[in-house]
């Protein structure tokens, strides 16, 4: 046999209220409907889940645990409903977003007003800073990274790439000389980035689709990408820096593009809390900014 929704809820009100007669008041229903459908569902479960007397309804164990899961499966439903319900509507409310600096200066450029032309009932409140967020206590409903959350109730979803190239100002080489091998990378001085503690010291190169790791060091470690592209214009030593950042300056002669055929890529993360459904605020911004950027060529679609 099968439920009806009915029945579940009907149940559900019952154990809350602990009444029939209250039971039947609230949903506007005679206590005959209430008392068969108590009766199917116990049916449908195989044990008596509630002990009624004359005068109040109390739950049996079985009883107990039924209602845990009845009321998990209508919330679920709740959810869905509500999800269903919110994609029909044009996205509204406060969104707060939080991005590095670089990547937000990079990637934003000038899709916000067009974004906000496109959802006029979003507010976003965007947020440039490097620095760790923590989705479930924080009132943040976005968090743009370069590396997917590794955290229990944590989602992850892949925006697109960045390309890095290897770099370094001419006062560097001329001083330092110039790699003649990729591998020769590992014997120069190189700027380190630092993120959120851990120390990128392994550079993961591909060159014609091979791919080779360097062991880098240096006596330069910063904790963010645009401290270090400054260090390397410097002549602090080479650097393994985002294409956005240093194309302007190659070009302008004040950085030379070290192995052109050699390239890494990035990914880049939109990270947010898990939930039994996206708010439809949340979705519009990424989808906007992923189908901005990949037709821009801010970013490149991930390989599969």
């Amino acid at each position: 046999m099968s439920l009806k929704l009915e029945d579940l809820t009907t149940f559900r009100t019952v154990a809350e209220l602990l009444s029939v007669t209250d039971a039947a008041a609230h949903l506007g229903v005679p206590k005959s409907t209430i008392s068969r459908r108590i009766a199917l569902v116990e049916e449908y479960a195989g044990a008596q889940l509630l002990k009624r007397t004359t005068r109040k309804v109390k739950l049996t164990e079985a009883g107990d645990l039924f209602l845990k899961k009845c009321e998990e499966a209508l919330d679920l439903l709740d959810g869905a409903q509500t999800a269903i319900s919110d994609t029909q509507k044009q996205p509204a409310g406060d969104l707060k977003v939080v991005m590095p600096v670089e990547i937000g200066v990079y990637l934003l450029g000038d899709i916000i007003g067009r974004f906000l032309e496109c959802y006029p009932r979003i507010v976003l409140d965007l947020e440039m800073q490097n620095r760790t967020v923590d989705l479930l206590t924080e009132d943040v409903d976005l968090w743009i990274r370069i590396t997917p959350m590794e955290m229990s109730g944590m989602i992850s979803r892949r925006l697109g790439e960045l390309e890095r190239w290897l770099v370094a100002a001419p006062s560097y080489l001329e001083t330092y000389g110039y790699p003649e091998k990729l591998e020769d990378i590992e014997q120069h001085r190189c700027v380190l980035l630092r993120r959120r503690g851990r120390l990128e010291n392994r550079w993961g190169t591909v060159t014609n689709g091979f791919r080779q790791d360097l062991q880098v060091s240096g006596r330069v470690m910063v904790n963010n990408v645009s401290t270090a592209h400054r260090a390397v214009a410097s002549g602090a030593g080479i650097g393994w820096i985002p294409a956005f950042l240093s194309e302007k300056m190659v070009r302008d002669g004040r950085l030379v593009h070290l192995f052109p055929e050699t390239t890494g890529l990035v990914e880049v993360y939109a990270c947010y809390a898990s939930r039994a459904y996206m708010p439809s605020k949340v979705r519009a911004f990424i989808d906007f900014l992923t189908d901005n950027a990949i037709k821009s060529k801010l970013l490149q679609k991930m390989q599969q």
